[in-house]
């Protein structure tokens, strides 16, 4: 049986976007938030990021980083317990982790709905 449901769910995901997301204004907040979220890891002097961090400044929504002295999944959950939700792990790339020899990761994605108050509550809480 195809998967209805899911099919009917993305159609409407996508007619929300259309109808409600202008797509280069969302570029824009995206690349902001994670330039902020970037150079607030690079401040707290804990992180190191992966990536092309100018290109990531300048448009990117996603950043990969791991915190010294502290495993991955440590992090989410410590995360967690502070209201944030951040994904930790291979992110779905085994292969390409291996072969850059960085092992598992914290992962955080901005979208429309992030703000820069919760930026700032993750680098806060990272900090500490």
């Amino acid at each position: 049986t195809p998967a209805i449901s899911s099919a009917i769910g993305l159609a409407a995901a996508i007619c929300y976007m259309q109808e409600h997301i202008d797509l280069e204004v969302l570029k824009i907040h995206e690349a902001y938030l994670c330039k902020r979220l970037i150079e607030g890891l690079i401040d707290t002097k804990k992180a190191v990021i992966y990536g092309p961090i100018d290109q990531l400044k300048e448009s990117g929504h996603i950043v990969s980083f791991n915190i010294y002295g502290w495993h991955p999944h440590d992090v989410a959950l410590y995360c967690d317990t502070c209201g944030i939700c951040v994904r930790a792990g291979l992110q779905c790339a085994q292969p390409l982790a291996e072969h850059l020899e960085i092992g598992p990761s914290v992962r955080v994605s901005t979208f429309a709905y992030t703000t820069e108050e919760q930026i700032d509550h993750l680098l806060n809480v990272l900090s500490k």
